[in-house]
């Protein structure tokens, strides 16, 4: 099992990798030079062409198969396997109850060491991107008078408490599951004095 790099968790981390902020800049420089050059020639023949959909649909495909990707390879990294024991580990994690095979220990131990690097502070913060939403839902749903925008910033807001109460619960539950990890470790065993 290869180490998890130790640092802290950030929620800057989390939502925007690398490789996602310059996969993020190709699909808007895509979608720029999509409307300024491909969608003036094509405004008469094909009109679904001639918005901006076309390259947005294509880049979000891109990201959608960049993101499982890196993921797929930052659970490999992190020593955490699929398959039969992936499911294991993920009952441990949603329950918040240890298995009795202990065989799974380690991989739960390396799991939940990665949701707290990877995940713990936008676990902890999750409600507020809740708020940021609405606000913004809110704003422009008053301005342009959209029904849509209003009913997601209602549903935002309802769904922040529930993000604020639901967060700590999680972040208990990953510290309960490493306690108990750390006291069904084997004892060292004694040492022999000559």
């Amino acid at each position: 099992m290869a180490p998890v790099e130790e640092r802290p968790s950030s929620v800057y981390d989390a939502l925007v990798p690398r490789g996602s902020v310059v996969l993020s800049a190709v699909v808007v420089a895509s979608t720029i030079t999509w409307m300024a050059v491909v969608a003036p020639r094509l405004e008469g023949r094909a009109s679904w062409a001639a918005t901006p959909w076309p390259p947005l649909v294509l880049g979000m495909v891109a990201m959608v198969v960049h993101t499982l990707k890196r993921h797929r390879r930052e659970l490999e990294q992190a020593g955490i396997e699929r398959g039969r024991s992936g499911r294991v580990v993920g009952r441990a994690l949603r329950t918040g109850r240890l298995p009795d095979d202990r065989s799974h220990d380690d991989a739960i131990r390396a799991r939940v060491r990665y949701a707290r690097l990877q995940t713990g502070e936008l676990t902890r913060r999750s409600w507020v991107i809740f708020l940021v939403v609405a606000a913004m839902s809110l704003t422009r749903g008053l301005v342009n008078h959209e029904v849509f925008d209003l009913g997601l910033a209602a549903v935002c807001v309802v769904m922040a408490p529930v993000a604020w109460r639901m967060a700590p619960r999680t972040v208990a539950k990953w510290d309960r599951l490493a306690a108990e990890l750390d006291a069904r470790r084997p004892a060292p065993p004694p040492e022999v004095g000559d």
